[in-house]
């Protein structure tokens, strides 16, 4: 727990992912279902969409100086509250050393919607809401234009129409935390490759936690996953712990089972 804390205390704008801070990952219902500290496979049956996004688990990086609530992302928490993608679900701590970055955003890249792996072009074709209420959609969400280039830096008047363009994970790491920073987005989007993290399991999971704000429900769902977590890998290490949101220097607490 310890270097954990550090490890979220002494990250910085850095291309090394090991050392930019805390990754983690929320639930979000792409995982397999049955063994949620892992990625879905299609092939296998156990997503839960056709999509084809299970070449990819979307995480957050944190740190001590990462923007706080509010934000311009929006937030539901106390201001000076830690940045997350949500406050309703816990998740895992990824082992930066035992992953594979792809790209990065600094806010919400709406990636399950991403072609080449979630890093390029928006193809939603999900109805988008109607301009007058009671009235039509104009059409899909948002389809951009192909060919395009989503790659960081690029012509955004040019190519791109929703969210931001995808920065390199291994060499515009950098960039996209000082952008974060400048822009005062509360979270960002680290794609890892899953692959890798499924090849290297346990070591691809730190721990497990879950955010003091999300209540009885989300506890007994991370708690319940940690215990599969242990039954299936009993010699792990990987802690069980509480995520102070309100905590800037100590927020990782050791919980029990």
């Amino acid at each position: 727990m310890d270097a954990i804390n550090k490890r979220y205390n002494d990250g910085k704008p850095t291309n090394a992912l090991a050392e930019s801070g805390v990754i983690i990952h929320q639930f979000d219902d792409l995982e397999d279902p049955q063994k949620k500290w892992q990625p879905c496979s299609i092939s296998e049956g156990s997503c839960q969409f056709k999509n084809p996004y299970d070449d990819r688990v979307s995480c957050s990086l944190l740190n001590a100086d990462m923007p706080k609530c509010p934000g311009q992302r929006g937030c539901t928490q106390p201001d000076g509250s830690a940045g997350l993608f949500t406050y309703a679900r816990g998740g895992v701590l990824v082992n930066a050393s035992f992953s594979a970055p792809t790209c990065a955003y600094e806010g919400d890249g709406g990636t399950i919607t991403r072609l080449g792996g979630g890093c390029g072009c928006n193809n939603d074709t999900s109805p988008a809401p109607p301009l007058t209420p009671g009235g039509k959609s104009p059409g899909p969400k948002c389809l951009e234009k192909l060919p395009c280039d989503n790659k960081c830096p690029c012509d955004a008047s040019k190519y791109l129409k929703c969210h931001q363009c995808a920065f390199n994970a291994t060499n515009q790491l950098t960039d996209m935390m000082h952008k974060q920073v400048s822009e005062d987005m509360i979270y960002n989007e680290i794609l890892l490759g899953s692959t890798k993290w499924k090849a290297s399991l346990p070591d691809s999971i730190m721990g497990f936690f879950y955010p003091s704000s999300c209540g009885k429900p989300c506890q007994l769902e991370v708690e319940g996953v940690y215990k599969q977590f242990m039954a299936a890998y009993p010699k792990s290490k990987a802690p069980l712990l509480r995520l102070n949101i309100a905590e800037h220097k100590s927020p990782f607490q050791l919980m029990k089972p």
